[in-house]
């Protein structure tokens, strides 16, 4: 079955991603209309209502979590060693994201090529995102290739075990493994669901935490979700 194209305001959505507003609850978007929906506080009562009414037209939009990864991977392109050396220091700080900018602002030129790129990944994160739940992007004719997950490579030879020092730090482990396969299958990340529970599944793979294991393998043919 093909990809339904939507009307979506490209600038409108890339903006959705990052939007880590205060008092924002997140945003929708309408798959009727392709209209996007912010909800803040103080909630919104009227449109709650309609989320949990109408919760087959809306579908929250999921954050872009890889900011900072996207950030080391644009040092790598950088070919002023003394530049890329002040962004590495940047990343490594305090308030790495306000130093980041500082130094990008002292170089105009390399400033407007990091934004050119965090657009352009912004753009094809939220057209796989798309793709995923059966829309085509409207600034695209291009369906973005599926990306095989980290975590569904690790596994493919067999399941892979980690045996930590204490409880917190399994547990640590065991959300952030949870909150990696989410991103990467670009899904809202529902944290105190997975802080309360010591199993998570998500397509194929199936992460467990027993006392201070953490296992993360395949799901079986016959397994439930």
């Amino acid at each position: 079955m093909g990809l339904r194209r939507l009307d979506i305001d490209r600038a409108a959505l890339l903006t959705a991603l990052t939007a880590r507003d205060e008092g924002l609850l997140g945003t929708w978007l309408d798959l009727r209309d392709g209209t996007l929906r912010a909800l803040v506080e103080p909630d919104d009562e009227a449109f709650e209502a309609r989320l949990e009414s109408e919760s087959d037209h809306y579908v929250k939009v999921p954050l872009f979590t890889r900011e900072f990864r996207l950030m080391a991977e644009f040092v790598e392109q950088v070919d002023d060693d003394e530049l890329a050396v002040r962004l590495d220091q940047a990343l490594a700080g305090p308030s790495a994201f306000r130093a980041w900018e500082g130094v990008l602002a002292a170089d105009p030129s390399e400033q407007r090529h990091w934004r050119a790129h965090r657009e352009s990944a912004l753009e094809q994160w939220a057209a796989s995102w798309l793709a995923g739940i059966g829309l085509t992007a409207p600034w695209t004719d291009e369906v973005p290739a599926p990306e095989v997950p980290a975590l569904l490579a690790l596994v493919m030879d067999g399941p892979v075990r980690r045996a930590l020092g204490s409880d917190a730090e399994a547990h640590t482990t065991y959300v952030r493994a949870c909150r990696d396969l989410c991103e990467l299958l670009r899904e809202p990340f529902p944290s105190r669901r997975v802080r309360s529970a010591s199993r998570f599944a998500r397509g194929p793979v199936v992460i467990e935490r027993s006392g201070r294991d953490v296992t993360i393998r395949l799901r079986a043919d016959d397994e439930a979700g």
